[in-house]
């Protein structure tokens, strides 16, 4: 399966799950709790892969790798529809043994985007 098919695929059973979507760039997804064609909102965050490995990036920014036995199309929704906020989005992935908060994923993000 092509990074493409794979993104397309997150992204329909992401929406069939009541999560909104729309492609910040065609390798990251930015995945909302409300929202339109024309706008995101509510609690949000975006994913993408490297290294053959999901990343959940907040917009504080925090990066949160997820372990790869873990189905994020089941996984996110579940996170992102019981917080209330961006801090509370975060504490409960700081709080999930399925994933884990990553400085060096971090920085290796604020490297590319420089």
């Amino acid at each position: 399966m092509s990074p493409s098919d794979v993104f397309l695929q997150l992204e329909r059973e992401l929406n069939r799950q009541g999560v909104k979507t729309s492609f910040r760039t065609p390798g990251e997804l930015v995945c909302a709790t409300e929202g339109n064609e024309d706008a995101l909102g509510g609690v949000s965050c975006w994913v993408m892969r490297q290294n053959d490995a999901w990343w959940i990036v907040a917009w504080n920014p925090v990066v949160f790798v997820v372990q790869e036995s873990v189905d994020l199309a089941a996984f996110l929704p579940r996170i992102l529809f019981r917080a209330a906020s961006l801090d509370s989005f975060c504490d409960l992935l700081r709080e999930s043994p399925e994933v884990w908060e990553s400085a060096a994923a971090l920085d290796r993000l604020e490297e590319e985007e420089e």
